[in-house]
């Protein structure tokens, strides 16, 4: 039995920086040979548009094996095509020839590096074959990518969840993600395997297959909506503006503890009065304990028992949380405005951003620890 490199995947993110392959990712080697085979597939129906379907035996002609994974500042994993023994001498004849599985491999990688470089999605690629990519890259996490390269050529396409973002948003204008939310069931359909989550001020739809889920939503689901808050982990539909439509598989549901703690705690600061620190400090301004409401809201999916609120003496409140031997704060001033500080060796604060950053900056400071330029 011949076999040949077909491709190497070199998955890149800190996950990544340590030997082995994380279990978790191995899903992406299996999502990639179906992406490659319905790419192929389409190939094929457009070079003999007068059969109506593929080939008997055409999907086992796409043998990849995992032939070895290497470690270093990321994990390569190459896959090998291996030829079935009953083809290999009609193929090994084609074997200067490039055949569909080999001229999707190249158009996906084509495709990827224009969508990478804000460039249409080449006119060759079938369009009915972009949902494809909803599998592949779905366990990425923000700056991971998968880099490939093909036998014989230096490092090629990046894939970055921004990019299977975008490529979805193409087929679709929809995509879909792994996430986190924190809520309240509002409601139960058992009938239909669903449930209601509510945060903040919205309501979305959760499907569950499980017994486990529905168990989890039957006991936090409370008269008024009223129930503990509880974390929903799962598959979302996200729209072009990033908000989530719902949540289209649960897979677990569990007690959120820490933003039950947090939420109380801004409750317990938003009752503070004038003189709460011996006779001095402003009480929290409403504007400060709304600010920080919506920021508890946007970080409803961030489970971290390092973070800590405190009052400031101005009437603002304080984020804080030790990450990497730095400490790091968000404090929410006043009137609303964020400040992003970090510290380093308990000393002072070697940057400290701007007033008036938005939201966003603010979520991605306390989750990734990057300070907006």
């Amino acid at each position: 039995m011949a076999s040949s490199e077909f491709i190497a995947l070199h998955m890149r993110g800190r996950r990544f920086d340590q030997p082995g392959m994380p279990v978790g990712a191995l899903a992406e080697l299996a999502a990639y040979r179906d992406l490659v085979l319905e790419v192929a597939k389409e190939l094929f129906r457009a070079d003999n548009p007068e059969r109506l379907r593929v080939p008997k035996g055409f999907a086992d002609r796409l043998d990849l094996r995992l032939d070895r994974v290497e470690a270093g500042n990321s994990v390569l994993n190459v896959l090998e095509r291996t030829q079935p023994v009953k083809q290999q001498d009609t193929l090994m004849i084609l074997d200067n020839e490039d055949d569909e599985f080999d001229r999707a491999r190249g158009l996906i990688e084509r495709t990827i590096s224009a969508v990478a470089a804000e460039e249409p999605v080449p006119q060759e690629f079938p369009r009915s074959a972009l949902a494809s990519f909803d599998r592949f890259g779905r366990t990425l996490e923000g700056h991971e990518a998968v880099q490939f390269r093909t036998p014989g050529d230096r490092p090629g396409a990046l894939y970055t969840p921004s990019v299977r973002r975008r490529l979805l948003l193409e087929a679709a204008g929809t995509y879909t993600a792994h996430v986190e939310r924190v809520g309240r069931v509002i409601e139960l359909n058992v009938e239909q395997n669903l449930f209601r989550l509510r945060w903040g001020s919205r309501a979305i739809e959760c499907r569950y297959a499980a017994d486990e889920v529905f168990e989890g939503a039957r006991m936090a689901l409370e008269p008024n909506a009223n129930g503990p808050l509880i974390r929903a982990d799962g598959i979302a539909e996200i729209d072009a503006s990033d908000n989530i439509r719902r949540l289209t598989e649960v897979f677990e549901l569990a007690p959120a503890e820490d933003a039950a703690r947090l939420e109380q705690r801004l409750e317990e600061l938003s009752r503070l009065e004038n003189g709460w620190y011996d006779g001095e400090g402003v009480a929290p301004s409403p504007s400060a304990v709304a600010t920080t409401r919506r920021l508890l809201m946007r970080l409803g999916d961030l489970s971290d028992p390092r973070l800590h609120m405190f009052p400031t003496p101005d009437g603002g409140i304080e984020i804080e949380w030790t990450a990497d031997s730095h400490a790091r704060s968000v404090e929410i001033g006043a009137t609303g405005t964020y400040y992003l500080d970090v510290d380093i060796d308990n000393g002072g604060a070697i940057d400290r951003t701007r007033e008036g950053l938005d939201i966003e900056a603010a979520y991605e400071f306390v989750v990734s620890g990057t300070m907006p330029s």
